[in-house]
């Protein structure tokens, strides 16, 4: 996910707070809107974790895929020379 998702989806998360705190000081139900903003907040949250830990992984496990497979070709080539 890129800079621009971020900056919208914290200008969405500040705008439903914004406008639910002012409909609460105006006397009008804004409950819902405060509620969405942590609900998209959490999800923004999570997803961006979960994100981060996929291409954690994802480059350790292309990083031990190539090491593993140089270290195949070494071998190859050592038993060549041998023989």
């Amino acid at each position: 996910m890129g800079n621009k998702s971020l900056y919208f989806e914290l200008f969405a998360i500040a705008f439903l707070l914004i406008a639910g705190s002012v409909l609460l000081m105006s006397g009008l139900p804004g409950w819902g809107l405060i509620t969405i903003a942590g609900i998209l907040s959490a999800l923004s949250f999570g997803l961006r974790k979960t994100a981060a830990h996929t291409s954690t992984n994802t480059s350790a496990n292309e990083q031990a895929a190539s090491a593993m497979s140089s270290n195949t070709q070494v071998s190859h080539s050592l038993t060549s020379e041998a023989a």
